[in-house]
């Protein structure tokens, strides 16, 4: 992809980008049809009913612009309420319930210690009359406040003789379930000559299913207000890595037959206790959710840890009290060290708040030696922390490679070695509009800040009192083959607890509660098998024994090819499969989704897999279970695409042009070269000789937006280096590194004479570990890396395979300690300035070109003979904002059977690339994108060659 004069000068206002917003609604999936042979229409996808009004067709691209401020707003604004607990504006909730970093972010459950109220706050998903927070009414709140610097008063349209007649100002109206749509009120007169049209409502779709997130927010708020998993977790923790010497931390109660007292430091505790918090927290786990995982066979906990959790939690360390559909969602919980006073962290282990505490000395009575040495340990421990939760929607890929994440706060507060849930129970439990309590209020002990609370009902083994049931949990594939460790559940009047664990014979022996309306079990073994439910009824039902049986989980390494199709003129323009299954390009990706026809009995079960082209060395896996699928694949290029300008035909009412008139479709750019200090790329030479290239930046923000691209980009100097053949028969591994102004981020390059893995150190680490380029045999490797921030010298040893084929234990490394460089200090940047360096390479094939600028921006270069002609220029980056839609894949009715997932080795997908991209520049239109709305047909005319295939 070459740059063009026309679309060189970038702002950031989103005005000067409205095509590349139209670009984010394709990539959403959108079906943007913005003209036709007849008559331009309107056309909104909104849950697959298009909405439909005969609108001009030189008036169209207003009505498409409008709606993609509206959806470009939207995206912005749901990240925004997502990073802040449902929330845009954070000035009128309840004191307390945020905390502030950079942004503020709503704490969902909070101890109101002042007026002696434990605290659930949660924002409603849906605005209801009279209510003040909704996410809804939030996500209006943004759109309302941020759309004008989108549409920016169609500056852009005025230019080209259109006026705008504006009614009022657009009021935005959100609607959130299984996706996100806003639809707005904003009625505009559009004249141009002797044409006008009007124009009422715009309506937009964002495909993020919020009300699934919302819930599991909503579920792990609740479980913390019920359960108080998050202190009871904490004092786990204490007892866990307490012991009675100064390795440790002090225990809450212990007696000991000893002279000597413990003397502790209570700052020296706390920062040990902010240390185990830090790593203990992000342990905490919602079962199911995406990113779980069975610690217990983890050796960085240990079995005891492992044990005491399982005792102190009910069950495994990730098995919460919390039911949420997370599905493939991840959920991850940090722990945060906010420094307020009032809100933040706080720790206390002395009584009277003193610096230094000790154990107390005691004797008793002793008939034979008048006194026995004691010592008691009594530390009472008040601690308070915010645990912040992030929910990822892995789906949600329309927000780019993060995913979508919502995020909250909740408060863990801990007086006296319990939960504090009601201050220190002086005031009276008045609870706030909004704002419930837990469950438990009358479990309070008054005066105290002791709860009595133990949780449901059912779970109180006390009630079990039916006769033994013996349940025995077996694996499907294998019926003889017992499962040891799953997790048998009761679930019963919307309360489900946790009943033990199977033995290594798959067989648990429990009562039941009795005299309850119904009941199911569940069991479970996270990770391996799928949940399967059966009913229960300890009352009605005569079973004695019960058998359960778990369909196994499979983890399969996996790859992904592609078929190209092309666009070819026979009588009509027509897209044809071309012959051959080819890879991926290094920088194209495939995001699969497989989502299993659930069985009777069975949880939902559903993969997710991402395979990018630099992958077949080492191939990335999935978690797969026998059944029946639907499949879908995204394919994404990484790469800047642009849909060159076009001028189209359309009706008229103008005789003299014989009722027909051309207008011109402006340049679609889909993506943009990334913005920072350090710029490098790889790219293709000739050969040896000497090699001189022209650079032009441009900065990320410039004051005049009215001046000539060619008058927006500065040169910034060349670059000039000579390419020698290679003349060594050995191995020669040659580090080449480039250092950062801002020591924020650097470089470190190795070039090889010859194909090979190569592997680096970094410092302070005692391992060495692969380049990003991993099992990939390649002469150019290429590590970006975060520096500390401040000026320092730098060491790398290095080393490379000279024979990768071997296995990694048997590979020969050649190594290389030689690589030192220093950082430098970041000059003051008073004005854009920028220094070119660049290694040369040895066989003449690739090289890479490196710019490192003192502010942020993006630069472009050409070669010398071209400098003067801007046409002529090619980014400088190495990652791009981009994920342009190559196509993909869409098949019902894809089974994998237990013989294949277990007797073979992998899997093969095939996707379609609709060949957009590397459509020949003159041809590529933009009605080319309507091919994306015939995937599944393509997928399904040619089914046998894209089913999945087991090898």
């Amino acid at each position: 992809m070459k740059l063009n004069s026309q679309s060189a000068n970038y702002g950031r206002k989103a005005q000067s980008t409205l095509f590349m917003v139209l670009g984010v609604l394709i990539v959403a999936g959108s079906a943007l049809y913005l003209y036709s042979a007849k008559e331009a229409t309107d056309i909104t996808l909104d849950r697959g009913v298009l909405q439909i009004q005969n609108i001009p067709a030189d008036f169209e691209p207003i009505r498409q612009y409008v709606e993609a401020c509206i959806y470009y707003t939207s995206i912005n604004g749901l990240k925004v309420i997502g990073e802040r607990g449902g929330y845009y504006d954070l000035r009128g909730i309840a004191s307390g319930n945020e905390i502030t970093a950079g942004n503020k972010i709503a704490k969902w459950f909070y101890v109101d210690e002042e007026r002696g109220t434990a605290v659930l706050q949660i924002p409603p998903l849906k605005k209801t009359p009279g209510q003040q927070y909704s996410v809804e009414g939030e996500l209006e709140k943004y759109v309302s406040s941020e759309i004008d610097s989108c549409i920016n008063d169609f500056a852009d349209f005025r230019k080209q003789g259109f006026n705008f007649e504006i009614g009022r100002e657009l009021e935005p109206a959100a609607a959130i379930g299984e996706d996100v749509r806003i639809s707005a009120k904003y009625p505009i007169r559009i004249e141009k000559g002797q044409s006008k049209v009007d124009i009422e409502e715009f309506s937009v779709s964002v495909p993020l299913n919020l009300k699934k997130i919302h819930e599991i927010a909503s579920a792990i708020a609740q479980g913390q207000a019920e359960h108080r998993f998050l202190e009871k977790y904490t004092r786990t923790l204490i007892t866990v890595y307490s012991s009675p010497d100064y390795e440790g931390i002090p225990e809450m109660s212990n007696l000991r037959f000893e002279f000597r007292p413990l003397i502790y430091s209570r700052e020296a505790v706390k920062e040990k206790m902010i240390q185990i918090l830090q790593s203990g927290i992000p342990r905490l786990q919602v079962l199911n959710s995406g990113n779980s995982i069975d610690y217990a066979s983890e050796d960085q906990i240990g079995a005891e840890l492992v044990d005491r959790l399982r005792t102190g939690m009910g069950a495994r360390l990730e098995t919460l009290p919390i039911i949420a559909p997370v599905e493939a969602h991840e959920v991850e919980f940090k722990f945060r060290n906010d420094p307020d006073p009032v809100r933040g962290f706080r720790f206390e282990m002395c009584r009277g708040n003193t610096a230094v505490c000790s154990s107390e000395s005691i004797g008793g009575p002793d008939p034979i030696n008048s006194f026995v040495p004691l010592q008691r340990d009594e530390f009472p421990y008040d601690i308070r922390y915010n645990a912040k939760v992030e929910i990822r929607d892995p789906s949600a890929i329309v927000f780019g490679d993060e995913r979508y994440t919502f995020s909250i706060f909740l408060e863990s507060n801990i007086l006296d070695n319990l939960p504090n849930l009601y201050g220190d129970g002086s005031a009276a439990s008045e609870i706030p509009p909004g704002e419930t309590p837990p469950d438990n209020a009358e479990g309070q002990d008054a005066g105290s800040g002791v709860s009595s609370f133990e949780g449901p009902t059912i779970c109180n083994p006390e009630l079990w009192d039916s006769r033994d049931i013996t349940i025995t949990v077996v694996n499907s594939s294998h019926p003889k083959k017992p499962i040891d460790e799953a997790e048998i559940y009761y679930t019963s009047a919307g309360e489900s607890c946790s009943m033990g664990l199977t033995g290594s014979d798959g067989i648990l022996v429990t009562k039941f509660p009795t005299g309850v309306a119904g009941g199911a079990i569940t069991a479970k073994k996270t990770l391996d098998f799928i949940d399967r439910t059966i009913s229960f009824d300890a009352d009605t039902d005569t079973r004695n024994e019960l058998r359960i049986e778990l369909e196994p989980i499979v983890e399969k390494r996996f790859t992904v090819s592609k078929k190209l199709f092309e666009k070819v003129f026979l009588d009509r323009e027509t897209w044809m499969p071309t012959d051959g299954i080819l890879r991926l390009g290094s920088d194209e990706s495939a995001i699969i989704t497989l989502t299993r026809e659930q069985e009777y009995g069975e949880s939902p079960f559903s993969a997710f897999g991402e395979f990018s082209g630099s992958q077949y060395g080492e191939p990335p896996s999935m978690r797969l279970a026998h059944g029946t699928y639907r499949l879908n694949i995204n394919l994404l290029l990484d790469k800047i695409v642009v849909i060159p300008e076009d001028e189209k035909s359309v009706p008229s009412l103008n005789p003299f042009k014989g009722f027909r008139e051309k207008i011109t479709i402006p340049e679609i750019r889909f993506g943009a070269p990334a913005i920072d200090w350090l710029h490098v790329k790889k790219i293709t030479v000739p050969g040896p000789g000497a090699y001189k290239y022209n650079i032009k930046c441009i900065e990320e923000i410039h004051s005049d937006e009215a001046q000539a691209p060619e008058e927006a980009f500065r040169d910034a100097g060349t670059i000039e280096f000579t390419v020698s053949p290679d003349t060594s028969s050995s191995l020669v591994i040659t580090p080449r590194t480039v250092s950062s102004f801002g020591t924020r981020k650097g470089y470190v390059a190795v070039e090889t004479n010859m194909p090979t893995i190569c592997e680096l150190n970094m410092p302070g680490n005692q391992n060495f570990g692969q380049f990003p380029t991993g099992e990939q045999l390649t002469t150019l490797h290429l590590f970006f890396y975060p520096t500390t921030g401040e000026p320092n010298t730098y060491a790398y040893p290095i080393r490379c395979a000279r024979n990768p084929e071997a296995p990694p234990a048997e590979r020969q490394w050649q190594e290389w300690y030689g690589l030192q460089f220093t950082t430098s200090e970041y000059p003051q940047a008073t004005t854009f300035s920028a220094v070119s360096k660049t290694p040369s390479s040895f066989s003449g094939n690739e090289v890479f070109i490196a710019l490192e600028t003192n502010k942020n921006s993006y630069c472009i270069y050409a070669d010398w003979a071209d400098k003067d002609d801007l046409g002529k220029y090619d980014y400088i980056v190495e990652d791009v904002n981009a994920n342009f839609p190559e196509g993909g894949l869409e098949l019902e009715g894809v089974t994998f059977t237990n013989s294949e997932l277990y007797e073979k080795e992998g899997i093969e997908f095939t996707a379609i690339d609709l060949g957009i991209d590397d459509s020949d520049i003159e041809a590529r239109k933009l009605d080319d994108l309507r091919q994306f709305d015939k995937i599944a047909e393509y997928s399904e005319n040619d089914r046998a060659v894209y089913l999945p295939r087991i090898r």
